[in-house]
């Protein structure tokens, strides 16, 4: 994914009752391989019905952990926005710099891990301190291999001068990319059970650590490439980015690589808990690696063509939000179809 370049970047899942959900699985875990327990749990999950006090508990824990995530936001920015103006710019403490980068491209797609690690349920099979490894480790990782295979075909397809890349380049990131988020999904996730939900959990993670490391990069690359380095004006375009792309980060990395992940679980789980490469897996990498190039070479065609910064802005989001909503409304289907939560109407409330 790219960011706007000034003229001369998901609420994890829905709920699970785990207690039930967890109970169903381990009754069969005994004598049931994980993939078996796996699909048990998220057929018992689908299906079984609770009372509508149960019902309004879940959604009181999910406001509560949306208002958590919303702390931990709120706290992030005021910390953010301290560092900038009180210690950096204020105090002429640039040693600060390299911490307060870090915590601007860090802080909205941590804060979308943070509310995943909310939703995680027993029966996940998964525990909040994955979400963390997946994004730190994962997303590091993911982030090497798609610079360098990107700046490998930048080598060889050059754009119009060498601070540019090519549309060729452009045009394939999302192959690349893609594909290296996948690859150290599939790696780090050797071991765990596989389902539509643990891969929508740990394709996110690792998709949300990916975009902050892109973000970090963009904050070190952008100020040098206008030249704001010499006259001090590192902090302005430090700050410029991280804003520009931090609105935006959950509906790029994190909601393709949380999509594929979730197809390539689902086909596994049919198999054994066994990666297999199937019709449905072929697509999704399809589908997400288009989308993802289709808005790269958006951002790229449409800023280029105004002059005015503010303005390169909105367009930018507006192209990330527009490419972005067939996979959203794919991530919603597959998170609604997963979560177990659904009202018997001959339960009473209680």
């Amino acid at each position: 994914m790219t960011t706007t370049l000034p003229a001369g970047t998901e609420p994890g899942p829905p709920e699970l009752d785990g207690d039930r959900t967890h109970a169903a699985a381990t009754e069969v875990g005994a004598t049931a391989s994980p993939a078996a327990v796996a699909s048990t749990a998220d057929a018992t999950a689908t299906h079984l019905p609770v009372s509508r006090a149960e019902l309004k508990a879940a959604r009181r824990a999910t406001r509560a952990e949306r208002a958590h995530t919303g702390l931990y936001l709120i706290l992030g920015i005021a910390l953010w926005l301290a560092l900038g103006l009180v210690v950096v710019v204020g105090l002429q403490d640039r040693i600060v710099l390299a911490g307060w980068s870090f915590l601007g491209a860090f802080l909205v797609p941590s804060a979308l891990v943070y509310a995943m690690a909310g939703r995680v349920r027993p029966s996940d099979s998964i525990t909040p301190s994955d979400l963390a490894r997946f994004m730190l480790l994962g997303g590091f990782l993911a982030f090497c291999i798609g610079g360098t295979v990107d700046a490998t075909i930048g080598h060889f397809a050059p754009g119009p001068n060498p601070s540019t890349p090519s549309m060729v380049s452009f045009a394939l990131s999302g192959v690349v990319e893609e594909f290296a988020k996948l690859v150290i999904v599939l790696v780090l996730a050797r071991r765990t059970v596989k389902t539509v939900r643990n891969g929508l959990f740990l394709g996110g993670a690792v998709g949300a650590g990916f975009a902050a490391f892109e973000t970090l990069g963009y904050v070190i690359e952008i100020p040098i490439k206008v030249g704001a380095v010499a006259d001090g004006g590192f902090v302005k375009w430090d700050a410029f980015v991280a804003f520009d792309r931090a609105l935006t980060s959950p509906l790029g990395h994190p909601l393709w690589a949380a999509l594929l992940a979730a197809a390539v679980f689902a086909a596994a789980s049919r198999h054994g808990g066994r990666y297999r490469i199937t019709f449905g897996v072929v697509g999704a990498y399809l589908g997400v690696a288009v989308l993802h190039g289709l808005n790269d070479v958006a951002l790229t065609l449409g800023t280029s063509m105004i002059s005015n910064t503010l303005l390169q802005v909105v367009v930018s989001w507006m192209i990330v939000i527009v490419i972005a909503v067939p996979g959203v409304l794919v991530w919603h289907r597959l998170a609604k179809r997963t979560a177990p939560v659904s009202v018997d109407p001959h339960l009473p409330s209680r």
